[in-house]
């Protein structure tokens, strides 16, 4: 059997849209086509505040939501990964300006980019049987406005619709905002989740510590891959790396420190050998789409292939993305 065929995932790791069938590399660059043209559009240079939508709602054929309903819970941080990295290229491009027209003697205030919601939502649905959305195709529909609220049953969460509120989107043909009943089948359904707006992806600069930085090392070691999490890239010269999280106390050079409460110690390792990377995992990771076996001790260790393109989800919630040196394949 061709694993990798079923997952959609090419030998390099990279996900790519085959015919008939919706992967999250076809998701990422349609919906992030999307949000950057609606975040320029909406967007004030003069006044230095960038708005965006914070609800996303992507509409799919009956057949390709069933067939790819497992993964949506996996796809929520990987879409918004992209999402923060659209919005971190924005915000240094509107810097750039600013700077270049601080030398003229014109000053601007500082990028302000919280969001219209302190909340994301990413909602995968079905159309409707007269919908004539074909087989591997999605029909995105990004909203300045979340129609769903978080009620607590039991002290248990859950997502339900929220009878005030209405999808405000923007017209495909006019291009003018407007506002979107939500007495369509289309729009209500499963596969909806809530993230809280992450202001660490986006503004700690130091959101990974460590000692990987082009400054410190670009002279002294070879690079060996970058790893990048929304949009910040580290280099990794030792050929044997450890990515941990908030609880770490060790400051050694092969320590990647994630500061994030949701992950706590060393997660993954990475190590170059015999002229070719591998990874394992000491906690609940996934590896191009695939949950990779879990290490148990260290006489134990379970390497799994570490294609020179990969994507590595930490926790269902932590995006990395991994890229061997070029001069090394």
């Amino acid at each position: 059997m061709d694993i990798m065929r079923n997952l959609s995932i090419d030998p390099d790791g990279l996900s790519q849209a085959r015919p008939e069938r919706v992967t999250i590399g076809y998701i990422k660059k349609n919906l992030g086509k999307m949000f950057k043209q609606e975040m320029d559009w909406e967007s004030d240079d003069d006044t230095s505040e960038l708005i965006f939508p914070t609800s996303f709602h992507i509409m799919m054929h009956p057949d390709d939501y069933q067939a790819r309903i497992a993964f949506f819970e996996r796809w929520g941080p990987i879409i918004l990964a992209r999402i923060y990295s659209i919005i971190r290229r924005k915000k240094n491009w509107v810097e750039f300006k600013h700077r270049v027209m601080g030398y003229f003697g014109k000053k601007y205030p500082g990028v302000k980019y919280t969001p219209t919601d302190a909340r994301w939502c990413v909602q995968f649905a079905p159309v409707g049987t007269g919908d004539n959305l074909g087989r591997g195709k999605i029909n995105p529909i990004l909203s300045y406005t979340i129609p769903f609220k978080i009620e607590y049953a039991q002290n248990s969460p859950r997502i339900v619709h929220n009878p005030n509120s209405t999808l405000m989107t923007r017209d495909p043909e006019t291009k003018a905002l407007k506002e979107l009943a939500l007495d369509s089948s289309q729009i209500l359904g499963e596969g909806i989740s809530i993230y809280m707006f992450d202001n660490s992806l986006q503004n700690n600069p130091s959101a990974i510590s460590g000692v990987y930085s082009n400054t410190q090392n670009s002279n002294k070691k070879k690079e060996l891959a970058t790893l990048q999490w929304d949009n910040l890239e580290w280099s990794m010269y030792d050929t044997y790396i450890e990515i941990s999280g908030s609880e770490e106390t060790r400051n050694e050079s092969h320590i990647l420190k994630l500061n994030s409460k949701k992950v706590k110690r060393t997660h993954v390792v990475i190590q170059y050998k015999d002229n070719g990377f591998q990874l394992a995992a000491w906690g609940p990771t996934m590896l191009n789409e695939r949950y990779v076996d879990l290490s148990i001790d260290t006489t134990h260790v379970k390497w799994e292939k570490l294609n020179p393109k990969s994507t590595i989800v930490l926790n269902n919630a932590i995006v990395i993305r991994f890229k061997a040196n070029t001069d090394l394949i």
